[in-house]
């Protein structure tokens, strides 16, 4: 007796679908109606939504040493790496989302759309993040310089790191393992901000990358050029003295009173030797320091007319039809479900 009743359920079901759908076909005018109505409201929506102009700029690291040198200058200068690695391109991608380089970025001055004014000014009034906040701190603050210290200057400077940085952030950053090709990018509704910010970030990112890379090498060359100052100082003070005493005598002074002159000339030949090794060492420290500069070569950069990202018109348009005709046929269902039930 149970196969039959599941016969008689299937058929049921089938024949209760066929019904509906034969309803459906009856109001088809109706389904039809929705589905323009919603097509055309969707398709309006995005023919008049913001653009949001997309600034994308691409860049390469190169970090290797340039010509090869031989065994004994390889010693003495030490071990060179190669180009930029995995490891290097995961440093500097998070440099460039990191709080310090943003914050950087953002106090530098630049003209978007006529103004000269901070970039974090250009967003706070593209993004109207100074009238739609409940915190009256922030109630149209604008920043006044470059620096961060009150809690209005650091709670607004957050607000916009996260808009750029949040899950939905208008900044991003990526890099081709193979390549070694990174790309930096902006979506923003203005095409000057987008611009004036991509290429505002690669010379702040940049210069921060060059400065941190060498810094044991440029305090070593900074040393040892002020060493090399103070001994040639010496060096020149000694022998003007040595010379001077030499003069004044004019030959006819006694030996023990040649003595001053004999050491001053002796600690200027001492000085003389010390100048040309810490000079050799200069040499040196500078020719270490400029083959381990990382050189951060450009390659595309973001230039007007930029990119938009618009909404499909037609893909919404077709999205809007697929809604409207599945609200109406909901509707059209559901008021056939509720007459059935009172007719019986």
């Amino acid at each position: 007796m149970q196969e039959p009743n599941k016969d008689i359920s299937l058929k049921e079901f089938i024949l209760r679908i066929n019904f509906y759908f034969r309803e459906l076909l009856r109001k088809w005018y109706i389904v039809l109606a929705c589905s323009i109505i919603f097509g055309a409201l969707f398709g309006l929506r995005a023919y008049y939504a913001d653009k949001k102009y997309i600034a994308e700029l691409t860049f390469m690291v190169n970090e290797d040493t340039g010509p090869s040198m031989n065994a004994i200058a390889a010693n003495i200068l030490g071990r060179f790496g190669g180009g930029a690695g995995k490891y290097n391109l995961e440093k500097i991608l998070s440099l460039s989302r990191s709080k310090s380089i943003i914050e950087q970025t953002l106090v530098k001055k630049k003209t978007v759309d006529g103004k000269y004014d901070y970039l974090a000014n250009h967003f706070i009034t593209n993004y109207e993040l100074n009238t739609s906040v409940k915190d009256t701190l922030l109630k149209d603050f604008y920043f006044s310089d470059d620096s961060i210290n009150t809690l209005a200057e650091s709670t607004m400077m957050l607000n916009i790191y996260l808009a750029l940085t949040g899950e939905k952030g208008l900044f991003s950053s990526s890099s081709n393992d193979k390549s070694g090709i990174m790309t930096l990018r902006l979506i923003s509704n203005n095409e000057d901000l987008s611009q004036s910010f991509i290429n505002t970030m690669f010379e702040v990112l940049s210069n921060f990358y060059i400065e941190k890379s060498i810094e044991k090498e440029k305090l070593t060359y900074d040393l040892l050029k002020q060493r090399v100052e103070l001994l040639y100082n010496r060096m020149n003070n000694q022998l003007d003295k040595a010379t001077s005493y030499t003069d004044k005598s004019m030959g006819i002074w006694e030996e023990s009173s040649r003595l001053p002159s004999i050491k001053l000339t002796r600690d200027s030949r001492i000085s003389t030797e010390l100048y040309g090794e810490i000079l050799k060492n200069l040499e040196i420290a500078d020719f270490t320091m400029k083959s381990k500069t990382p050189f951060i070569q450009q390659i595309d950069y973001p230039r007007k007319p930029l990119i938009t990202e618009e909404a499909g018109l037609y893909i919404q348009i077709v999205i809007g039809g697929i809604i409207g005709f599945l609200f109406s046929a909901i509707i059209i269902i559901l008021r056939k479900i509720v007459l059935t039930a009172f007719q019986q």
